[in-house]
Protein backbone atom coordinates (compact mmCIF):
# COMPACT_ATOMS: atom_id res chain seq x y z
CA UNK A 1 0.00 0.00 0.00
CA UNK A 2 2.98 2.82 0.73
CA UNK A 3 4.43 1.49 -1.98
CA UNK A 4 1.11 2.33 -4.57
CA UNK A 5 1.14 5.81 -2.63
CA UNK A 6 4.36 6.80 -3.69
CA UNK A 7 4.08 5.90 -7.00
CA UNK A 8 0.51 7.94 -6.96
CA UNK A 9 2.35 10.75 -5.67
CA UNK A 10 4.74 10.62 -7.79
CA UNK A 11 2.52 10.74 -11.11
CA UNK A 12 0.83 13.44 -9.31
CA UNK A 13 3.94 15.45 -9.70
CA UNK A 14 4.62 14.58 -13.08
CA UNK A 15 1.20 16.03 -14.27
CA UNK A 16 2.14 18.65 -12.85
CA UNK A 17 5.12 20.08 -14.53
CA UNK A 18 4.98 22.15 -16.92
CA UNK A 19 7.91 21.10 -18.88
CA UNK A 20 7.63 19.25 -22.37
CA UNK A 21 9.17 18.41 -25.70
CA UNK A 22 8.18 20.43 -28.64
CA UNK A 23 8.61 18.09 -30.98
CA UNK A 24 6.76 14.09 -31.64
CA UNK A 25 9.98 12.63 -33.25
CA UNK A 26 9.22 9.09 -33.79
CA UNK A 27 5.87 8.75 -32.88
CA UNK A 28 4.74 5.98 -34.57
CA UNK A 29 5.68 4.21 -31.52
CA UNK A 30 2.26 5.26 -30.04
CA UNK A 31 0.58 3.41 -32.25
CA UNK A 32 -0.84 0.81 -29.33
CA UNK A 33 -2.33 -1.95 -31.91
CA UNK A 34 -0.38 -4.74 -30.65
CA UNK A 35 -1.83 -7.49 -28.52
CA UNK A 36 -5.47 -8.14 -29.48
CA UNK A 37 -6.79 -9.14 -26.28
CA UNK A 38 -6.04 -5.69 -25.09
CA UNK A 39 -6.84 -3.53 -28.39
CA UNK A 40 -10.08 -5.26 -28.01
CA UNK A 41 -10.38 -4.13 -24.43
CA UNK A 42 -10.51 -0.41 -25.56
CA UNK A 43 -6.28 -0.01 -25.53
CA UNK A 44 -7.01 -0.51 -21.81
CA UNK A 45 -3.82 -2.83 -21.13
CA UNK A 46 -1.31 -0.89 -18.54
CA UNK A 47 -3.26 -2.97 -15.07
CA UNK A 48 -3.92 -6.23 -16.70
CA UNK A 49 -1.13 -6.95 -18.68
CA UNK A 50 0.20 -10.09 -18.18
CA UNK A 51 1.68 -11.95 -21.12
CA UNK A 52 4.57 -11.44 -24.08
CA UNK A 53 2.69 -8.18 -25.17
CA UNK A 54 3.42 -6.37 -22.05
CA UNK A 55 6.97 -5.51 -23.65
CA UNK A 56 4.64 -2.51 -25.50
CA UNK A 57 2.10 -2.59 -22.95
CA UNK A 58 3.84 -2.52 -19.27
CA UNK A 59 6.98 -4.38 -18.92
CA UNK A 60 6.33 -4.80 -15.67
CA UNK A 61 3.43 -7.36 -16.24
CA UNK A 62 5.79 -9.73 -17.57
CA UNK A 63 6.38 -10.71 -13.82
CA UNK A 64 2.73 -12.22 -14.03
CA UNK A 65 3.85 -15.18 -16.72
CA UNK A 66 6.42 -16.65 -13.73
CA UNK A 67 4.22 -15.96 -10.79
CA UNK A 68 1.73 -18.18 -12.96
CA UNK A 69 3.89 -20.96 -13.48
CA UNK A 70 5.14 -21.18 -10.44
CA UNK A 71 3.40 -24.00 -8.47
CA UNK A 72 0.65 -23.23 -5.64
CA UNK A 73 2.79 -24.87 -3.37
CA UNK A 74 5.98 -22.67 -3.39
CA UNK A 75 3.76 -19.88 -4.04
CA UNK A 76 2.13 -20.73 -0.75
CA UNK A 77 5.01 -21.83 1.25
CA UNK A 78 6.87 -18.13 0.25
CA UNK A 79 3.68 -16.24 1.08
CA UNK A 80 3.43 -17.91 4.54
CA UNK A 81 7.31 -17.39 5.41
CA UNK A 82 7.23 -13.42 4.75
CA UNK A 83 4.10 -13.03 6.63
CA UNK A 84 1.22 -12.36 3.88
CA UNK A 85 -1.04 -14.97 4.86
CA UNK A 86 -3.93 -12.79 3.48
CA UNK A 87 -2.38 -12.64 0.14
CA UNK A 88 -2.97 -16.70 -0.28
CA UNK A 89 -5.88 -17.38 -2.57
CA UNK A 90 -8.66 -20.19 -2.94
CA UNK A 91 -6.77 -21.44 -6.01
CA UNK A 92 -3.66 -21.80 -4.57
CA UNK A 93 -4.98 -23.94 -1.55
CA UNK A 94 -6.94 -25.80 -3.91
CA UNK A 95 -3.88 -27.15 -6.68
CA UNK A 96 -1.46 -26.93 -3.08
CA UNK A 97 -0.08 -30.50 -4.05
CA UNK A 98 -0.15 -29.95 -7.88
CA UNK A 99 3.13 -29.64 -9.85
CA UNK A 100 3.94 -26.82 -11.75
CA UNK A 101 6.92 -25.58 -14.56
CA UNK A 102 9.15 -23.52 -12.88
CA UNK A 103 11.04 -22.50 -16.15
CA UNK A 104 9.59 -21.62 -19.12
CA UNK A 105 10.11 -19.70 -22.69
CA UNK A 106 7.19 -17.55 -24.29
CA UNK A 107 6.88 -16.93 -28.04
CA UNK A 108 4.19 -14.03 -29.31
CA UNK A 109 3.38 -12.42 -32.21
CA UNK A 110 0.51 -9.90 -33.52
CA UNK A 111 -0.29 -8.36 -36.88
CA UNK A 112 -2.49 -5.29 -37.30
CA UNK A 113 -4.07 -4.44 -41.35
CA UNK A 114 -4.82 -0.76 -40.14
CA UNK A 115 -6.84 2.41 -41.91
CA UNK A 116 -5.20 4.16 -44.48
CA UNK A 117 -3.04 1.75 -46.18
CA UNK A 118 -0.64 0.79 -42.88
CA UNK A 119 0.97 -2.20 -41.35
CA UNK A 120 1.78 -2.92 -38.48
CA UNK A 121 3.57 -6.01 -36.71
CA UNK A 122 5.24 -7.39 -33.39
CA UNK A 123 7.13 -10.66 -32.37
CA UNK A 124 8.77 -11.19 -28.91
CA UNK A 125 10.25 -13.98 -26.77
CA UNK A 126 10.52 -14.07 -22.80
CA UNK A 127 11.63 -16.17 -20.56
CA UNK A 128 12.01 -16.37 -16.75
CA UNK A 129 14.84 -16.83 -14.28
CA UNK A 130 12.69 -17.10 -10.55
CA UNK A 131 10.10 -14.55 -10.50
CA UNK A 132 12.15 -12.25 -12.09
CA UNK A 133 11.41 -12.20 -16.71
CA UNK A 134 13.77 -11.05 -19.46
CA UNK A 135 12.38 -10.49 -22.80
CA UNK A 136 13.45 -9.04 -26.71
CA UNK A 137 10.86 -8.22 -29.15
CA UNK A 138 10.66 -5.59 -32.24
CA UNK A 139 8.09 -4.23 -34.00
CA UNK A 140 7.57 -2.19 -37.20
CA UNK A 141 4.81 -0.21 -39.16
CA UNK A 142 5.12 0.46 -42.90
CA UNK A 143 2.93 2.20 -45.34
CA UNK A 144 4.04 2.32 -48.86
CA UNK A 145 2.44 3.60 -52.12
CA UNK A 146 1.94 7.18 -50.48
CA UNK A 147 1.71 10.09 -52.71
CA UNK A 148 3.96 12.86 -53.29
CA UNK A 149 3.42 16.03 -54.03
CA UNK A 150 5.17 19.37 -54.42
CA UNK A 151 4.00 22.82 -52.75
CA UNK A 152 1.28 23.09 -55.76
CA UNK A 153 -0.60 19.99 -55.15
CA UNK A 154 1.21 18.36 -58.34
CA UNK A 155 1.85 14.81 -57.88
CA UNK A 156 5.42 14.16 -57.99
CA UNK A 157 5.45 10.00 -57.69
CA UNK A 158 5.40 7.68 -54.65
CA UNK A 159 7.17 7.19 -52.13
CA UNK A 160 7.50 4.99 -48.51
CA UNK A 161 7.48 4.97 -44.87
CA UNK A 162 8.91 2.63 -41.93
CA UNK A 163 9.51 2.82 -38.40
CA UNK A 164 10.88 0.31 -36.14
CA UNK A 165 11.14 -0.55 -32.79
CA UNK A 166 13.79 -2.77 -30.70
CA UNK A 167 12.61 -3.72 -27.16
CA UNK A 168 14.96 -5.64 -24.48
CA UNK A 169 13.05 -5.38 -21.64
CA UNK A 170 13.22 -7.04 -18.05
CA UNK A 171 10.31 -7.18 -15.17
CA UNK A 172 10.97 -7.63 -11.46
CA UNK A 173 9.21 -9.18 -8.63
CA UNK A 174 8.69 -7.68 -5.24
CA UNK A 175 5.95 -9.42 -3.37
CA UNK A 176 1.88 -8.10 -4.58
CA UNK A 177 4.39 -5.09 -6.82
CA UNK A 178 6.60 -5.57 -10.21
CA UNK A 179 8.83 -3.30 -11.94
CA UNK A 180 9.21 -3.51 -15.76
CA UNK A 181 11.97 -1.71 -17.51
CA UNK A 182 12.07 -1.60 -21.80
CA UNK A 183 15.18 -0.39 -24.01
CA UNK A 184 13.73 0.56 -27.17
CA UNK A 185 16.21 0.89 -29.94
CA UNK A 186 14.70 3.03 -33.05
CA UNK A 187 15.01 3.32 -36.67
CA UNK A 188 12.60 4.96 -39.19
CA UNK A 189 12.59 5.31 -42.79
CA UNK A 190 10.97 8.09 -44.45
CA UNK A 191 11.28 8.71 -48.52
CA UNK A 192 14.95 8.63 -48.77
CA UNK A 193 16.02 9.62 -45.09
CA UNK A 194 17.23 7.60 -42.35
CA UNK A 195 17.00 8.27 -38.84
CA UNK A 196 17.96 6.20 -35.64
CA UNK A 197 17.66 6.76 -32.10
CA UNK A 198 16.03 5.36 -29.09
CA UNK A 199 13.96 5.60 -25.73
CA UNK A 200 12.93 3.63 -22.92
CA UNK A 201 10.09 2.70 -21.07
CA UNK A 202 9.60 2.39 -17.13
CA UNK A 203 6.67 0.67 -15.96
CA UNK A 204 4.94 -0.55 -12.39
CA UNK A 205 2.33 -2.80 -11.87
CA UNK A 206 0.54 -3.52 -8.09
CA UNK A 207 -1.97 -5.02 -6.68
CA UNK A 208 -4.23 -3.46 -3.85
CA UNK A 209 -6.91 -5.56 -1.69
CA UNK A 210 -6.89 -8.54 -4.48
CA UNK A 211 -9.80 -6.88 -6.19
CA UNK A 212 -7.68 -3.79 -7.43
CA UNK A 213 -4.28 -3.69 -9.69
CA UNK A 214 -2.39 -0.40 -10.99
CA UNK A 215 -0.43 -0.12 -13.69
CA UNK A 216 1.96 3.13 -14.25
CA UNK A 217 3.94 3.55 -17.46
CA UNK A 218 6.48 6.14 -18.14
CA UNK A 219 6.50 5.95 -21.86
CA UNK A 220 9.62 6.94 -24.44
CA UNK A 221 11.56 8.55 -22.30
CA UNK A 222 14.44 9.85 -23.88
CA UNK A 223 13.23 9.41 -27.18
CA UNK A 224 14.74 11.51 -30.05
CA UNK A 225 16.32 10.22 -33.76
CA UNK A 226 19.44 11.76 -35.38
CA UNK A 227 19.35 11.48 -39.23
CA UNK A 228 21.44 9.15 -40.66
CA UNK A 229 21.55 10.66 -44.26
CA UNK A 230 22.64 14.37 -45.14
CA UNK A 231 20.34 16.57 -46.77
CA UNK A 232 19.92 20.73 -47.14
CA UNK A 233 16.43 20.76 -45.29
CA UNK A 234 17.43 18.46 -42.76
CA UNK A 235 19.24 19.62 -39.75
CA UNK A 236 21.86 17.16 -38.59
CA UNK A 237 20.82 16.89 -34.72
CA UNK A 238 19.03 14.88 -32.45
CA UNK A 239 15.64 15.68 -32.76
CA UNK A 240 13.26 14.99 -29.18
CA UNK A 241 10.48 13.95 -28.99
CA UNK A 242 7.72 13.92 -26.28
CA UNK A 243 7.20 11.20 -23.58
CA UNK A 244 3.82 9.17 -22.39
CA UNK A 245 2.52 8.72 -19.14
CA UNK A 246 0.02 5.99 -18.95
CA UNK A 247 -1.92 4.86 -15.86
CA UNK A 248 -4.70 2.07 -15.33
CA UNK A 249 -6.55 0.22 -12.85
CA UNK A 250 -8.35 -2.80 -13.51
CA UNK A 251 -11.00 -4.81 -11.23
CA UNK A 252 -11.17 -8.36 -11.43
CA UNK A 253 -13.26 -9.98 -8.25
CA UNK A 254 -12.13 -13.13 -6.89
CA UNK A 255 -13.12 -16.69 -8.35
CA UNK A 256 -14.93 -14.50 -11.20
CA UNK A 257 -14.54 -14.31 -14.85
CA UNK A 258 -15.05 -10.81 -15.61
CA UNK A 259 -12.52 -8.42 -15.88
CA UNK A 260 -12.90 -4.55 -15.89
CA UNK A 261 -10.14 -1.79 -16.91
CA UNK A 262 -9.58 1.59 -17.56
CA UNK A 263 -6.61 3.86 -18.47
CA UNK A 264 -5.55 7.78 -19.19
CA UNK A 265 -3.12 8.48 -21.35
CA UNK A 266 -1.06 12.11 -21.17
CA UNK A 267 1.09 13.04 -23.81
CA UNK A 268 3.85 15.60 -22.45
CA UNK A 269 3.35 18.03 -25.77
CA UNK A 270 -0.60 18.50 -25.36
CA UNK A 271 -3.12 19.90 -22.88
CA UNK A 272 -5.48 16.59 -23.60
CA UNK A 273 -5.59 13.04 -22.39
CA UNK A 274 -7.06 10.12 -23.47
CA UNK A 275 -9.07 8.11 -22.04
CA UNK A 276 -9.83 4.61 -22.65
CA UNK A 277 -12.25 1.38 -20.87
CA UNK A 278 -12.82 -2.12 -21.63
CA UNK A 279 -14.20 -5.65 -20.13
CA UNK A 280 -12.97 -8.77 -20.90
CA UNK A 281 -15.31 -11.79 -19.89
CA UNK A 282 -14.44 -15.92 -19.85
CA UNK A 283 -17.93 -17.78 -21.40
CA UNK A 284 -15.72 -21.05 -20.68
CA UNK A 285 -12.49 -21.85 -19.62
CA UNK A 286 -11.17 -21.83 -23.21
CA UNK A 287 -12.81 -18.60 -24.89
CA UNK A 288 -13.07 -15.09 -23.59
CA UNK A 289 -15.19 -12.20 -24.98
CA UNK A 290 -13.80 -8.47 -24.73
CA UNK A 291 -14.91 -4.75 -25.43
CA UNK A 292 -14.36 -1.25 -24.99
CA UNK A 293 -14.12 2.37 -26.01
CA UNK A 294 -11.02 3.59 -27.16
CA UNK A 295 -10.47 7.72 -27.37
CA UNK A 296 -14.16 7.26 -27.97
CA UNK A 297 -13.72 4.75 -30.64
CA UNK A 298 -15.59 1.28 -30.29
CA UNK A 299 -13.78 -2.08 -29.74
CA UNK A 300 -14.35 -5.77 -29.72
CA UNK A 301 -12.68 -8.91 -29.73
CA UNK A 302 -12.31 -12.45 -28.44
CA UNK A 303 -9.64 -14.81 -27.49
CA UNK A 304 -9.88 -18.54 -27.32
CA UNK A 305 -6.98 -20.94 -25.58
CA UNK A 306 -6.46 -24.45 -26.02
CA UNK A 307 -3.26 -26.41 -25.02
CA UNK A 308 0.24 -24.38 -25.34
CA UNK A 309 -1.78 -22.06 -27.49
CA UNK A 310 -3.41 -18.85 -26.89
CA UNK A 311 -5.25 -16.95 -30.51
CA UNK A 312 -6.79 -13.41 -30.18
CA UNK A 313 -8.45 -11.02 -32.50
CA UNK A 314 -9.93 -7.40 -31.97
CA UNK A 315 -11.49 -4.98 -34.39
CA UNK A 316 -11.52 -1.51 -33.59
CA UNK A 317 -12.93 1.65 -34.70
CA UNK A 318 -10.23 4.12 -36.53
CA UNK A 319 -11.01 7.91 -36.42
CA UNK A 320 -8.74 9.01 -39.03
CA UNK A 321 -10.94 8.07 -41.44
CA UNK A 322 -13.87 6.41 -40.36
CA UNK A 323 -12.35 3.04 -41.28
CA UNK A 324 -11.57 -0.19 -39.20
CA UNK A 325 -8.38 -1.76 -38.17
CA UNK A 326 -8.34 -5.56 -37.69
CA UNK A 327 -5.49 -7.23 -35.00
CA UNK A 328 -4.79 -10.64 -34.93
CA UNK A 329 -1.97 -12.14 -32.07
CA UNK A 330 -0.91 -15.63 -30.92
CA UNK A 331 1.51 -16.53 -28.05
CA UNK A 332 3.13 -19.78 -26.82
CA UNK A 333 3.89 -20.73 -23.64
CA UNK A 334 6.37 -23.75 -23.39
Amino acid sequence: MKIAIKISAFVLLVFSLNCYANSTAASYTRINQIGAEYVAMGCAGEAVTEDIFSIYWNPAGLVSMANKKLSAEESVRDKAKSGDIEQITEDELKNFNKPAKKKFFVFGSSASLLSVERELVFSGIAFNMNHNVFAAGASAVYSDEIQKRDSSGKLKGETQYAGMTGYLSFGYYMKTTSIGLSIKPLYEIIDDMRYAGGSADIGIKTELFKLVKLGFVFQDIGIGLYPLDSDENINQKYERGSPLIRIGIAISPQNSNFTAASSVIKKLETDTMELNFGVNYFLTDWFAVSTGFNDNSFTVGCKTVFSLFEIAYALAYDNIDGEYNNTVSIMMVF
